[in-house]
């Protein structure tokens, strides 16, 4: 090998040090960076799964919120249907008292009277709060602690489908008469125009408005 050959030999393995030097420390950079990386990787990972710990967290204090809710409501609808079925027992025992001392609708007097008059037939349900009979006619009183609308439909109803449930009174007169403690006065003069008498509470006592016939 010649001198020149030698030198350039030397001279080619210099420059391949150095590449390889350069390819390292571009190497450890790379490696140093991939590094960082997967750190910030790793804390990231960290908070995103502390994240969804506060939110699972979250989520069951919001589920135990609305269970607690839930039976809160439960007990709520409970007692107001409780409620409703005292304060309507009480107005019914209220009229049928008042009723049984007088025995008088729409100035006709009647010898007996029952409360809770309930017959089934034919698959149906006929229901009457409170019956008063004296041979040629009958009263048929529906009573509501807060009478509404509906309640007058409800009345046409029962009087409508009486001699189907109870045929021995055929020929009977009937008298309906809607009663309620709380009885707003439009309501009361639509009862009236349908026939209705109207039984409402004046203080420790009962008071009847007649229909126009």
């Amino acid at each position: 090998m010649s001198d020149n050959e030698l030198k350039e030999l030397v001279a080619s393995l210099a420059i391949g040090n150095r590449e390889l030097r350069e390819a390292q420390v571009k190497t450890d950079e790379q490696i140093k960076r991939t590094d960082e990386q997967m750190k910030r990787t790793d804390e990231q990972m960290k908070r995103t799964d502390e994240q969804m710990k506060r939110t699972e967290e979250q989520v069951n204090r919001t589920s135990k919120k609305v269970e607690d809710m839930s039976i809160t409501l439960k007990n709520l609808g409970l007692n107001v249907d409780g409620i409703n079925k005292t304060t309507g027992l009480e107005a019914e025992e209220f009229f049928y008292t008042s009723l049984n001392k007088k025995k008088i609708l729409d100035d006709v007097k009647f010898d007996s009277i029952m409360s809770n008059i309930l017959v089934d037939k034919a698959d149906r349900t006929h229901e009457m709060d409170i019956f008063l009979e004296n041979g040629n006619s009958v009263g048929i009183v529906e009573v509501k602690h807060r009478v509404k609308e509906k309640d007058i439909k409800q009345l046409k109803k029962i009087v409508d489908n009486f001699y189907f449930f109870h045929p021995t009174f055929k020929n009977y007169k009937i008298i309906p008469a809607l009663a309620g403690k709380v009885f707003p006065k439009h309501i009361q003069e639509k009862a009236l125009k349908n026939g209705f008498v109207v039984l409402t509470q004046i203080g420790n006592h009962m008071e009847q408005k007649a229909p126009n016939h």
